[in-house]
């Protein structure tokens, strides 16, 4: 068997075999991006800004850690946003 860490982009695999995943988080940008849609209909001429994510997802599933004999310190937990036991 072949162990080895892995930090996944996108949660979703995670709970399947990942160890951590910490991704920016979608919601923030789905709401901006409705938000400057109805300012590029109202002036189509306005240049749309390109912003970078300012909120980010940590989640660690601790099936995984405890599959690969790691303990996962409680400061990270405590700001895990998802722990998956």
């Amino acid at each position: 068997m072949i162990r080895a860490l892995v930090l996944f982009a996108i949660a979703i695999t995670l709970s399947l075999t990942g160890l951590t995943s910490q991704s920016a988080s979608a919601v923030a940008p789905t709401r901006k991006s409705v938000r400057l849609g109805f300012v590029g209909m109202e002036s189509p001429s306005t240049a749309l800004p390109i912003e970078q994510p300012t909120e980010y997802r940590l989640v660690v599933n601790l099936n995984a850690a405890r599959e690969l004999g790691i303990t996962i310190p409680d400061s990270i937990l405590i700001r895990a946003d998802q722990v998956i036991r």
